[in-house]
C-alpha cells in the first residue's frame, strides 16, 4: 500500500489507500483467465478483482485494459476495509423525491438508472462505463 486518494460517502470525505498489488477489471473471471490474468475473482455482476505480486501490477493491469475499464484496488484508511471500483453507484436522497427529479439528477451526472429500491434509493451505472471507466461511490445529494 502506498499512495493516498479520497472518494466520499453519505456526504463525508474517505481518505482511501491504493493497494500495491490488486486491481479490478470490467470483465468477468473466465474472460480474465482467457486473457492471462492470475486468479480473477468475481467481485460484481461485471467485474473481478485480479491479485499480483507488487512489481507486476501495472503490466497486468495494461493487459486488463484491452478487456475493458481496469482500476487500482483500494482500502479504506481509517478502518483497512476494501473499496473496490466497479460500475454501480448507489444514490441516497435525504428526502423523497419525483422521477422527474431523479431523472434530472440522473441526466445532470451522466447517469443511467437501473433499479429503484425506494422513493430515496437508486442504483445506478455512469452512461459511459460500459466504454470508458466505471465508478463506484455513494453520495448523499442535496
Amino acid at each position: 500500500m502506498d499512495a493516498r486518494t479520497y472518494t466520499y460517502q453519505g456526504g463525508k470525505k474517505v481518505e482511501l489507500i491504493k493497494m500495491s498489488d490488486e486491481f479490478v477489471v470490467r470483465a468477468l473471471p473466465d474472460a480474465a483467465r482467457a486473457a492471462g490474468l492470475p486468479n480473477p475473482e468475481k467481485v460484481s455482476s461485471a467485474s473481478s478483482r485480479v491479485r499480483v505480486a507488487a512489481k507486476e501490477l501495472e503490466p497486468f493491469m495494461r493487459a486488463a485494459r484491452a478487456l475493458g475499464p481496469t482500476h487500482h484496488a483500494y482500502a479504506v484508511a481509517e478502518t483497512g476495509t476494501e473499496f473496490l471500483v466497479t460500475d454501480r453507484i448507489f444514490v441516497h436522497f435525504k428526502e423523497a423525491r419525483i422521477p422527474e427529479q431523479v431523472g434530472a439528477f440522473a441526466g445532470k451526472y451522466g447517469l443511467v438508472l437501473q433499479q429503484q429500491y425506494s422513493d430515496k434509493d437508486f442504483r445506478a451505472r455512469h452512461r459511459s462505463s460500459r466504454a470508458s471507466r466505471p465508478s463506484s461511490s455513494q453520495q448523499t445529494p442535496p
